[in-house]
């Protein structure tokens, strides 16, 4: 299977299928050596309550066999893969994203690396960290006397 690269030339379609930010993705491309297989396009929200930290992140039409997380040194990495879908006759215009993803959060020391857990379910990966107990927030009795 050819890879599916995004269209940049917009002559031969319509003024109103061009994208406006063609010239700044192409600015980018250059300054950042056109990394079209690791740049990721995948927006991620980090949260906490008591008991835990969460991070979901958005990955729609991405399998969660194509999905693989580690968590090391305080680093979670999440990586993956948007694979192209298969198409007969040209393709007039792409805007999606296909090809390897990577993102990496660094994640404060009070999460317990031994429990971890990650749920994929409609397009939204959701990785919970526990905290440490040693780090939960706690009661102090104030004593009088």
């Amino acid at each position: 299977m050819l890879p599916i690269k995004v269209i940049r030339q917009y002559e031969d379609l319509p003024r109103l299928w061009a994208n406006p930010f063609d010239e700044l993705d192409q600015m980018v491309d250059r300054v950042m050596g056109n990394w079209d297989g690791y740049r990721s396009w995948h927006r991620a929200d980090i949260r906490e309550d008591e008991n835990n930290l969460y991070v979901e992140m958005e990955l729609p039409g991405v399998s969660p066999q194509d999905v693989k997380v580690n968590f090391e040194n305080n680093v979670l990495t999440i990586e993956g893969e948007n694979k192209a879908p298969e198409h007969k006759g040209p393709i007039h215009l792409c805007e999606r994203h296909y090809g390897k993803f990577s993102r990496n959060f660094r994640l404060p020391s009070f999460v317990d690396a031994n429990n971890v857990n990650a749920t994929f379910k409609d397009g939204m990966l959701t990785i919970t960290l526990a905290k440490r107990p040693e780090n939960k927030p706690r009661k102090i009795e104030i004593k009088t006397g």
